[in-house]
């Protein structure tokens, strides 16, 4: 053997020592080794996404819990705008109590008004003594303030501003602008501790086992430490307006959260590495298919079980696997936290046991109509508390080898029942506001024509029916000015709504009615106006009683003044009447002086007798009524009428049949008669017929809504027409006023008319009148029934003669010193001791100091300290039997109903000498 084989020899014995299954085993190990660790780097990976996958739902509810907090604060600010808005205007203390009952966990509360009339700063808690008050908000000298106050102004939304308070801790402040239409009425500002807020959003201990970190859209860190976070997961938080972020990992890093099962995992693999290295040791020859069959295999298992695991738990609603025979077999951890069981318990369990009892018999057909080919239905299940909720199920049949399962979910439908119980609810409310409305409730087109309307509208329209009133065409059939159709349209599509706008509608009869429209306008999801919505509201019976109440209100006002003006003027005639008197009968019979003086009184008998229809307008006159035929006073009257109008005048009379009772003072009503007559035969100068006619009737309601002073009743209607010239409108509304006169200067008094309205108002009735420039007029008297059942009282008379006294003592009690002083005298002259006073306390003084050794009280009704009827019963009550007369220029007739009722003798301003001696006389001898 040469050299060379034997080194030859020598290799192949060297390869020899090493037999083929080591090698092939050794490569194999190698190999798998490789192998190992690739898979067990990917299921690292697999372990880090899964990781990341729980930290995420970690992160998910306390990101939420975080936005809802702020959110919660957001809502606290608009709700004080929205007192702002309502409000018109808002007091401090609605402010601080505002701020006590819905924020109690803010820092810092203002609320600004930028009116210039009513400007204010509300701040609470309240500012310090010596610190200055906030000023506008637009002028803060803050660039980020002044940046926040305009973005809120441009967008109308809350502004989210971080910024460092006071105590120097970050805060969290809202900015929100006011706008009250489109006005900018000022602002509202809210301030809280960042911190508070983590921490009622339950971070303010962290998240165990979590590094967190907590930035604003600037990145800077609101919450956490300063350090990095490696490969963080990071939830978007939307706050206001502004996008944050969380950010957050496992506090020892992500391998230090996989470690364990890592390891386990590496472990268990290196086994099985080492286990087929021995097998492929044994079997080398299948060591190369066997490895990649097994590498095969555990890929799909674990892909097949991740998929399965992401599935089945990241589904929004519970999931279960269940047998043929009903029994829960699996269920997702979301059925466990929505049921209240555990996966233990859901193992023992059926889904007839999950099921209220009414519907359990139902359970089997269900089982097999959703293994025949599935069945989606609503249900009710029970948890374990014994509570039940409505479910909507969907399970369907899966064949898996040799065995059929059912895979089911259960979508908790409670929020939806609830939204459709609501829903229902609230479109009950509104059919029945809608249909029970007293107002006109309606629906429209922008076109003119009516889509819906409610009963109280076809009543107020006047229409039969809802079909009949939605075939007119608005602007043509309802509105009585075209022009205030057309204006309502431009507000409408200026503003998109109108409130209160007033408008006159015609009715389908033709009646006009005065209403107020608040409507609004209904959009379509591309903006166009599609319809409009409002109500309507009849406001002509309110605009009646208004103008009335104010017509009444006019004439009351001048009749306090009718009134007070007559009552001074009684008082100087008084005093005229009487010094006059005592002149003349100090004068001889045949004496021209004698004769000028009782020209001057009768001119204060003219001025009494004005003072007398002054007093007749004010409603102060003393009537004596009785019950007459208003025919039969007119016959009665009609020769006079005849002469009063003179010639060239002719009078017709029209009387109504079996005509009604008034009562009514009859000189009254004469003259109510004569002054209207008259005013006919001055309104024909040229002469011409004049018509007096009376009639019994019945007034309605429907007539009262156009008459002011008409009331519901039975009636006897006088009425005077001519053939005049007529009166315009402007004159009938002054018509009835004192003093108002379209005569010449001289040729009347301008009372004429007012006594009649006031007579006739006296007696409880109206008078209207008819009347055409060119064509006449009619004046219309409406006095009321009688009751004949009850006796109407009379006046009481005068005795004749003027009879002197025999030195009785009077106590005369008049404030006014020159009645005073002229009633002494008469009565001092002709036979009476008089002790004279001005008021009721002197007037007592001087009864107690002659202890009341008065034969008569002679006292005016109106003094001052007191009043003549109270004096005389206390008096009386001091000195039973006292004899009293009262005097007054003008009583109403409350006051004269009092005086008849205490049986005193009364009489009216101005009295004459021989009127004061004859009433002593007989309140005297009473």
């Amino acid at each position: 053997m040469n050299q060379a084989e034997d080194s030859a020899a020598a290799g192949r014995g060297r390869r020899s020592l090493v037999a083929p299954e080591i090698l092939i085993t050794a490569s194999v190990f190698l190999l798998l080794l490789g192998a190992w660790w690739l898979v067990s780097q990917w299921h690292k990976q697999t372990l880090v996404v899964e990781e990341r996958a729980m930290l995420a739902e970690r992160l998910a509810p306390q990101a939420a819990a975080l936005v809802s907090q702020v959110d919660e604060r957001i809502s606290e600010i608009e709700s004080l705008a929205v007192l702002a808005r309502n409000s018109e205007q808002v007091t401090e203390t609605e402010f601080t109590s505002f701020v006590l009952e819905s924020e109690p966990g803010v820092h810092n509360v203002r609320l600004y008004s930028l009116q210039s009339d009513d400007h204010f700063v509300y701040v609470y808690p309240q500012q310090s003594a010596g610190e200055p008050p906030p000023q506008d908000p637009r002028s803060d000298p803050d660039a980020a303030t002044r940046e926040a106050v305009g973005e809120t102004m441009a967008g109308g939304d809350p502004v989210l501003l971080i910024e460092a308070g006071p105590d120097n801790e970050t805060h969290l402040s809202l900015w929100l602008a006011v706008y009250k239409g489109n006005q900018l009425w000022g602002f509202c500002y809210n301030s809280y501790e960042l911190l508070d807020i983590f921490e009622d959003a339950g971070l303010g201990e962290g998240i165990e086992g979590v590094d967190l970190v907590v930035r604003d859209d600037e990145g800077a860190i609101m919450a956490g430490g300063d350090r990095a976070i490696e490969n963080p997961v990071t939830q978007t938080l939307s706050l206001g307006g502004v996008s944050w972020e969380m950010a957050g990992a496992p506090a020892g890093g992500w391998d230090g959260a996989i470690r364990g099962e890592l390891a386990l995992f590496r472990v268990s693999s290196l086994m099985i590495v080492l286990l087929l290295s021995s097998v492929v040791y044994l079997l080398a020859g299948r060591q190369g298919s066997l490895a990649r069959a097994v590498r095969s295999r555990t890929e799909e298992l674990e892909e097949s079980r991740r998929r399965y695991k992401q599935l089945f738990e990241s589904s929004p609603d519970a999931l279960f696997v269940i047998g043929e025979d009903g029994s829960v077999l699996d269920a997702n951890s979301l059925a466990v936290e929505r049921y209240g069981y555990s996966m233990d318990e859901f193992g023992r369990m059926t889904v007839a046991d999950l099921t209220v009892a009414g519907n359990q018999e139902r359970v089997p057909g269900k089982i097999q109509e959703a293994l025949a080919g599935g069945a989606s239905f609503e249900w009710v299940h029970r948890r374990s508390d014994g509570t039940v909720f409505p479910v909507e199920i969907n399970a369907r049949s899966v064949v898996i080898g040799d065995e059929r399962f059912i895979f089911s979910s259960a979508r908790d439908i409670s929020e939806r029942r609830e939204a459709e119980a609501a829903l229902r609810e609230s479109e009950e409310k509104f059919r029945s506001l809608f249909e029970e409305s007293r107002d006109a409730v309606f629906i429209s087109t922008p076109e003119g024509r009516f889509l819906d309307m409610n009963p109280a509208g076809i009543r107020i329209l006047g229409y039969i029916s809802r079909e009949e009133l939605l075939e007119i065409d608005i602007g043509r059939d309802l509105y009585a000015d075209p022009e205030a159709r057309e204006e309502f349209q431009k507000r409408m599509a200026e503003q998109g709504y109108v409130d209160d706008y007033e408008a006159a509608l015609k009715r389908k009869d033709g009646k006009q009615i005065d209403v107020i429209i608040s409507a609004s306008a209904h959009r379509d999801d591309d903006g166009m106006v599609v319809a409009y919505r409002g109500i309507i509201r009849d406001v002509t019976e309110q605009r009646r009683l208004s103008e009335q109440l104010v017509q009444a209100q006019k004439m009351e006002s001048v009749g306090h003044l009718a009134g007070g003006v007559a009552h001074d003027f009684n008082n100087l005639l008084t005093v005229i009447r009487g010094y006059v008197d005592l002149a003349i009968s100090d004068i001889p019979g045949d004496s021209e002086a004698r004769e000028e003086l009782k020209q001057a009184r009768k001119a204060a008998d003219r001025a009494a007798e004005l003072t007398r229809q002054m007093l007749l307008f004010s409603r102060r006159e003393p009537m004596d009524i009785s019950v007459v035929d208003l025919n039969a006073s007119i016959i009665e009257l009609l020769n006079m009428l005849n002469r009063l109008i003179g010639e060239g005048f002719r009078i017709t009379t029209s009387f109504g049949e079996r005509l009604g009772l008034v009562a009514v003072d009859v000189t009254y009503i004469e003259q109510v008669i004569m002054n209207l007559v008259v005013n006919a035969r001055d309104a024909m100068p040229a002469g011409g017929e004049i018509t007096i006619s009376t009639r019994n009737a019945r007034v309605d309601r429907e007539y009262c809504h156009e008459h002011a002073e008409a009331y519901p009743g039975d009636f006897v209607r006088l009425s005077i027409s001519d053939e005049g010239e007529g009166i315009d409108a402007e004159t009938r509304q002054r018509i009835f006023e004192p003093f108002f006169s379209t005569k010449e200067v001289g040729k009347g008094t301008g009372l004429g008319l007012s006594v009649v309205y006031g007579i006739i108002s006296q007696l409880g009735g109206w008078i209207e009148v008819d009347s055409v420039p060119g064509d006449g007029s009619v004046f219309h008297i409406y006095l009321p029934l009688a009751d004949v059942r009850q006796d109407v009282p009379g006046a009481d008379g005068w005795q004749a003669g003027v009879p002197d006294g025999h030195d009785e003592r009077v106590l005369l009690i008049e404030d006014e010193q020159g009645v005073r002083e002229v009633a002494g005298k008469i009565l001092t002259e002709h036979g009476y001791r008089v002790v004279t006073v001005a008021d009721a306390d002197e007037a007592e003084e001087v009864f107690r100091d002659g202890s009341g050794e008065f034969d008569l009280v002679f006292s005016d009704v109106v003094l001052p300290g007191g009043d003549g009827l109270s004096l005389a019963e206390d008096l009386r009550s001091e000195r039973p039997g006292l004899r009293v007369l009262l005097a007054s220029g003008y009583v109403d007739d409350d006051v004269l109903r009092d005086i008849k009722q205490h049986d005193i003798p009364f009489i009216q301003k101005p009295y004459t000498m021989d009127q004061l001696l004859i009433a002593v006389r007989d309140a005297l001898v009473g």
